[in-house]
């Protein structure tokens, strides 16, 4: 029988490097599991304390890798590049920072304030951002990448 239990367990097994986009959707993924298990017990104290540490390493991770641009690169891991490849087909730093950001940002959106990153880099990435999305370049060619930063920024005002 499929649980919450059971599918964390799945998430966590499974590698940063077979999750899409550079990894970041297992990191938002345990994001919103951490705050809707904060408010609702959906998993087991086990399962808890695995998914509370794995988000707290992650947070460890961020803190220490962000570019002095606001953005996060490949290596949000700590010099664990997580490949990706852009909507084009080819590589782009500026779409892969985009990428990563974009989602990374979104994933603090659904932590509690005390459970992100700093207040100085969540505006420093916010400031990345905005500005990214403010280029054309942002629309015309990562608007898909661009609609997870555009939702991060909504869910913070809120």
């Amino acid at each position: 029988m499929i649980s919450f239990n059971s599918l964390v367990q799945i998430l966590l097994d499974k590698p940063y490097e077979r999750s899409p986009c550079s990894g970041t959707h297992k990191v938002y993924t345990l994001c919103v599991i951490h705050n809707i298990d904060r408010r609702y017990g959906i998993l087991s104290a086990d399962n808890r304390e695995l998914v509370g540490a794995e988000v707290d390493s992650i947070i460890g991770m961020l803190s220490t890798t962000q570019r002095a641009c606001g953005a996060w690169d490949l290596d949000w891991r700590g010099g664990k590049k997580v490949p990706t490849i852009s909507e084009r087909g080819h590589k782009s730093e500026f779409g892969d920072r985009l990428r990563v950001s974009s989602h990374l940002l979104e994933a603090m959106a659904y932590l509690p304030a005390e459970h992100r990153v700093s207040s100085e880099s969540m505006s420093m990435c916010i400031k990345y951002l905005t500005q990214a999305l403010e280029d054309d370049l942002a629309y015309s060619d990562f608007l898909p990448v661009s609609t997870h930063a555009l939702r991060a920024l909504l869910l913070l005002t809120l």
